[in-house]
């Protein structure tokens, strides 16, 4: 029973966290965290309009987003409405567009 004990059992030592070391991670984790919500959503969420004639919609966008943007179109002083998007990865063999953008052009359409 020792011999067998020997080859699939083995006693290793290791290094882990004690009780403050993982206080002093946690801090540091969720300052992290908070250091980058403040710093990145302000950046990431910008949303500066520029008055201009064209207004550029991802066609990646949910229905009630694209529905936003047809009442900013209309309510705005665009002339042009241009959805940008790639080859549909699914489902393109069953619907009539081949790409993000002629889908989302045809949502729009189809609101408004």
């Amino acid at each position: 029973m020792n011999m067998l004990k020997r080859k699939i059992i083995n006693k290793r030592e290791r290094y882990g966290l004690t009780k403050l070391g993982w206080i002093i991670f946690l801090l540091t984790v969720i300052f992290s965290f908070i250091i980058c919500i403040h710093i990145l959503h302000p950046f990431l969420a910008l949303s500066a309009r520029i008055d201009g004639d064209i207004m550029v919609v991802e066609g990646w966008l949910p229905d009630y987003a694209l529905q936003k943007a047809v009442d900013d179109f209309q309510h705005g002083s665009y002339k042009l409405l241009v959805t940008t998007g790639g080859p549909l990865v699914q489902g393109s063999y069953l619907a009539e567009y081949g790409t993000v953008a002629e889908l989302a052009a045809a949502t729009i359409t189809k609101i408004g």
